[in-house]
């Protein structure tokens, strides 16, 4: 049995501001500089290990994710767009919700080969009609496999591969106008060789 928490984090980001295709409003439209700050999530993951003979073991994990933090995106300028005499802030609702994911896996070896396989369920932490480009959330399901070699007493060798899949979100009341189908998914291979100074 295992357990780990990490804290969340705030990131603050700081930039300069241009505009492109002003002519004939440049006055209102001044290059400036910019900031916004993000409360990343902590994550509080719990898992547990069983050992069903010699040769197989299984696990099973959830983490707990405060996406709660990221309830509102705000920027500001320090020349308003249109009113570059004043400051202003562009802040925009997110309405993030905590989530639980699910995860299992199992793992076959012997003394040189290791065989593993898992699959988890990531549930989207917004309501879909606060889906939009800059995010593009879904119900996740994510399926693995990877096998591991013994190639020297202090060498092994592990090749992974993960596939996710994001179920079709259906943007239909957008409040930032971005109705839509949102579709995602992605690939990732994972090689890692490990030496072991002894």
């Amino acid at each position: 049995f295992g357990a780990s928490y990490r804290h969340n984090i705030e990131m603050d980001f700081d930039g300069d501001v241009s505009y492109e295709h002003t002519t004939g409003v440049e006055a209102l439209f001044m290059p400036g500089s910019g900031s916004a700050s993000i409360n990343f999530p902590s994550d509080l993951r719990a898992g547990i290990s069983y050992q069903l003979n010699e040769n197989l073991s299984i696990e099973a994990g959830i983490n707990y994710v405060g996406w709660s933090s990221y309830d509102t995106l705000a920027i500001t300028f320090d020349k308003m767009p249109g009113n570059p005499t004043t400051s202003y802030t562009s802040a925009q609702p997110r309405l993030y919700e905590d989530v639980i994911v699910f995860r299992i896996g199992a793992e076959y070896f012997t003394d040189n080969l290791f065989l593993r396989g898992g699959i988890y369920y990531d549930p989207m932490p917004v309501q879909a009609d606060y889906v939009e480009p800059t995010l593009p959330e879904a119900n996740r399901l994510g399926f693995s496999a990877g096998f591991g070699m013994k190639l020297l007493d202090n060498l092994n060798f592990d090749l992974g591969y993960l596939f996710v899949y994001g179920m079709q979100t259906d943007v239909e009341n957008s409040p930032t106008d971005f109705n839509g189908y949102y579709n995602a998914w992605a690939n990732v291979l994972a090689l890692t060789f490990t030496y072991k100074i002894q």
